[in-house]
């Protein structure tokens, strides 16, 4: 898959065989991977995709930087990547660590497939893979992007310091909403559909319905992730670690 290899601690550990999907698990592993890779598992085979997940075991140690998130289309194709210019890729076997075309703090990953992978971060930096190479695309801004995510590959967001980019499967644009105000700050974004998206922000949770961005009523004034299975079941995390649920009605603090 033209991945480029440095030295990095290589395992044939089964845990992450089986063990990071669902994907329902993804929402928490920004406040897990920070200095390494933890996998959740309850036996040496790992979990199945409906079983909870009751213990976590060390799986990978990096040697550059802290890791921010992870993404995979199968349990034989998973990315991992955080500061220091650094993306891992896991085949079912082996960690390789993989060649990027420019130095960047990376903070989020989104794909679509193991052949179209978004990566965004550090001054306005946006890499797209192809299932041979990183390749960097022409973002239009120099400010730090937090997170990504998209419906489609023609339907895909980027957020971040004071921005909110849209890519439509040729170029990126900037989104603007008046409602936002400034400044503003979205660390988080994930949704069901291109209809039902959220946004986590400095000055709470946004929302987008297909026609405009509305702010939603919550608990807290600043989140940090979002993840949405539904338009009824989503999860937030504010900078306190409180964990939100929205039940398609009201957000309500998870005790």
């Amino acid at each position: 898959m033209g991945h480029g290899r440095d030295s990095i601690q290589r395992t044939t550990s089964p845990l992450l065989n089986r063990a990071v999907f669902p994907h329902r698990f993804f929402f928490l592993l920004p406040f897990l991977l920070f200095g390494g890779l933890w996998m959740g598992c309850e036996s040496p085979t790992g979990p199945s995709k409906n079983d909870p997940v009751t213990e976590w075991s060390f799986d990978l140690d990096p040697d550059r930087g802290g890791l921010w998130s992870a993404w995979g289309s199968g349990p034989n194709d998973i990315f991992v990547a955080g500061l220091g210019s650094l993306i891992l890729h896991f085949d079912g076997s082996d960690w390789a660590s993989m060649s990027l075309p420019t130095e960047m703090g990376i903070r989020d990953l989104w794909g679509f497939s193991a052949s179209d992978v978004f990566a965004v971060g550090s001054d306005g930096h946006i890499l797209h893979y192809d299932g041979s190479a990183w390749e960097e695309m022409e973002s239009g801004t120099n400010r730090l992007l937090y997170g990504v995510w998209g419906s489609s590959p023609t339907d895909v967001y980027a957020v971040g310091s004071m921005t909110v980019l849209h890519f439509d499967g040729s170029e990126w644009e900037e989104v603007s909403e008046a409602a936002w105000g400034y400044p503003f700050f979205f660390f988080g974004i994930h949704g069901t559909s291109s209809t039902d998206v959220y946004l986590a922000a400095n000055d709470g949770i946004w929302h987008f319905d297909g026609t405009g961005w509305n702010q939603m009523s919550t608990e807290d004034s600043r989140y940090w992730r979002i993840w949405a299975f539904s338009p009824d079941h989503a999860f937030a995390i504010n900078f306190s670690g409180g964990l939100h649920h929205f039940d398609g009605s009201v957000w309500s603090r998870v005790e």
